[in-house]
């Protein structure tokens, strides 16, 4: 073997013996390449372009940034398709994560074009013209809060997905309240924020990630009410004025929050959201205030009427009759021992 020849293997074979040093160099240069890779990669497939039919009757022509349950619209075309895509993937692992918890889907974007419309949540960055159907799976967000959240994935933060895109992404799986059977009567704050603020705190919590502190008063609202001897189920969620209905609204929040955690339960959200689904539709008072405590107390796996007896919810003989049937376990099917016993043997 000449000289030449034998270089190249001297140096693979110093290489392969090598030092730790010599393996981290090479751990850092193939994922540099990987990195490098996998970025040209992902400049060569930049987002689709798709039509936006707006409820107004204009036409947009915008890009699309496609995950596997969501998608991000946006009329910018410098965005980072490399950060873009990381962001898809949060989004899709915290949307895997919701729906695992609550065990349904919301609906798809009617007013899109192709296969776009099949996705479970569209983010429309920029303004955009208003949905012409509400009940729409939609989140709506502006240019700056597109580039806080590529930051926070540039950064790895712990908090991927912001303070509010947790809480949006969440509400789209309450949306449907009424089909829950949680919806709150005519008059009545709605439910819906409290249930999602619920969800993405678990959600966020399956995922290991930060959950944001909430900025409104939660704990300050229930502890108000329970000092006030004046405060009941009515005057304090019935829906007067935009103003009222903020801290209707953080106080259905501190409510749902207050008995999990008395709970203990780890899937407690999830045995809600079950428990919530299989209660009828709240067309009154006494339906809507029974939905909630059989639910929170099937999901708590204890008796939570003297919790909202003490907060003053109005509970009728029917509501504490369905809530003893929400915690009673389900009386096993056991064979007795004479169906048990073996038979005897035939003789042949």
């Amino acid at each position: 073997m000449s000289r030449s020849s034998r270089l190249p293997l001297a140096v693979l074979l110093a290489l392969l013996c090598g030092s730790a040093a010599t393996a981290d160099s090479l751990r850092y240069w193939h994922d540099l390449f990987t990195l490098a890779r996998q970025r040209w990669i992902a400049r060569l497939k930049p987002g689709t372009i798709v039509s936006w039919h707006g409820s107004d009757g204009s036409d947009r022509t915008l890009i699309e940034w496609r995950g596997h349950n969501v998608s991000i619209l946006a009329e910018r075309d410098d965005l980072d398709p490399m950060l873009v895509q990381r962001l898809l993937d949060a989004l899709d692992r915290y949307w895997v994560a919701c729906r695992t918890i609550c065990g349904n889907t919301p609906p798809s974007d009617g007013r899109l074009t192709g296969s776009i419309g099949q996705r479970a949540v569209v983010i429309a960055c920029g303004n955009l013209p208003a949905a012409s159907d509400p009940r729409v799976a939609r989140i709506e967000i502006g240019g700056a809060a597109l580039d806080e959240l590529l930051g926070n994935i540039a950064r790895d933060d712990r908090s991927p997905l912001g303070a509010d895109l947790p809480l949006a992404v969440a509400r789209t799986f309450a949306y449907f309240e009424d089909e829950l059977g949680a919806a709150t009567p005519a008059g009545f704050a709605p439910l819906s924020t409290a249930l999602a603020t619920l969800l993405a705190g678990h959600a966020c919590d399956s995922l290991d990630w930060i959950m944001p502190p909430d900025p409104r008063p939660i704990e300050a609202a229930i502890e108000g009410y329970e000092r006030d001897p004046a405060a009941n189920y009515e005057a304090a969620l019935r829906d007067a004025s935009e103003h009222h209905q903020a801290e209707a609204e953080t106080l259905w929040t501190a409510i749902l929050l207050r008995t999990d955690r008395i709970s203990g339960q780890r899937d407690f959200t999830a045995r809600l959201w079950k428990t919530l689904a299989e209660c009828p539709i709240a067309e009154d008072v006494d339906t809507a205030v029974g939905n909630l405590i059989v639910a929170t107390s099937a999901a708590s796996r204890s008796d939570l009427l003297p919790t909202f007896s003490r907060w003053r919810f109005p509970i009728s003989e029917a509501t504490r009759d369905r809530v003893q049937q929400a915690i009673t376990p389900t009386r096993l099917d056991v064979k007795s021992r004479s169906e048990l016993a073996p038979r005897p043997k035939e003789n042949r």
